[in-house]
């Protein structure tokens, strides 16, 4: 037996495919599954014989025309789908496919951007209408902190980008970390730190051996 779950509880039948069943006892569904999973944000996902995966909601409707190879669950308002060629998507509440193109690797929106990662190994972050925040991918991107995310160049280098899309400095460090009280750690070539503010402003003229976060108190 499963729990209930935003109204609906799994149940196994002898043959040991799955349906659910409401607090009245009745079934959701008129097909029966290979599996499902919980009802989280309005959806649960279910898996067919053939191996294929989908969205149900809470009206028994099946969300997406398209069944994938694997689903997530929702998160956001959006879920991550993945094809057969294991390339990933986003899938809104209405069945829509986030972006044309499908990513390598992708992860839950936070802040109101995601991280997606190009078949050649190269990340971005997209919005929840599809579009890109920056016009160059980078070799890596961290989450939002803050109000900004650090970014890593090719070469190893790492900036802060903004939710708008605007690189925060223009001197590109050999380290950083997170913003803490409005101020991040900096790390030059020469592994000399400061810090620099929101505005890419340094907070001192001198550059220090070591520099740790502010602490919040």
């Amino acid at each position: 037996l499963y729990n209930f779950n935003e109204g609906f509880a799994a149940v196994q039948r002898e043959d040991e495919l799955y349906n659910f069943i409401d607090k009245n006892g009745n079934y959701l569904s008129n097909e029966w599954f290979n599996f499902v999973g919980d009802f989280i944000e309005g959806f649960a996902s279910v898996r067919r014989g053939d191996g294929l995966c989908n969205f149900i909601d809470r009206q028994g409707n099946i969300l997406s025309n398209e069944w994938f190879k694997d689903v997530y669950y929702f998160y956001n308002g959006f879920a991550n789908v993945r094809r057969g060629d294991n390339l990933y998507n986003f899938i809104d509440k209405q069945g829509n496919i986030l972006s044309n193109e499908w990513f390598k690797g992708i992860y839950d929106f936070h802040d109101g951007f995601a991280k997606v990662q190009r078949s050649d190994r190269l990340w971005n972050f997209i919005d929840k209408k599809g579009n890109y925040l920056y016009n160059t991918w980078f070799y890596w991107v961290d989450d939002f902190n803050e109000g900004f995310a650090r970014v890593q160049r090719s070469d190893k280098l790492w900036n802060f980008i903004n939710r708008q899309g605007n690189i925060l400095s223009n001197e590109w460090f050999y380290g950083l970390g997170d913003f803490h009280e409005g101020f991040a750690n900096v790390r030059r070539g020469d592994k000399l730190c400061n810090f620099i503010d929101k505005n890419g402003n340094y907070l001192s003229n001198e550059w220090f051996n070591v520099a740790y976060s502010f602490n919040d108190g």
